[in-house]
């Protein structure tokens, strides 16, 4: 993760989109950001998966991303409606 950087952006975050992957899976990947990286991460993120036409599963515990996205899920709440 991006822990190995001391809150930067992993130098080779962007090459991950020279694939084109139809799914991108982003676990945890602001958690060790400060904020202006985090800014700049989720800019780049969104920008990366518009271009290539990307589906992003975007994981986090952060309540202050959610407006950022269109739609969010909480897990805790699925897991029991799928008991």
């Amino acid at each position: 993760g991006n822990r190995n950087f001391h809150g930067r952006i992993h130098p080779y975050a962007k090459q991950a989109f020279l694939a084109s992957p139809p799914l991108v899976i982003a676990d945890e990947p602001t958690s060790a950001l400060d904020t202006d990286n985090r800014a700049a991460f989720i800019k780049l993120l969104f920008e990366e998966c518009d271009k290539q036409g990307s589906t992003l599963v975007f994981v986090s515990h952060d309540p202050y991303l959610e407006p950022l996205f269109p739609r969010v899920e909480n897990l805790q709440l699925l897991n029991r409606r799928a008991a």
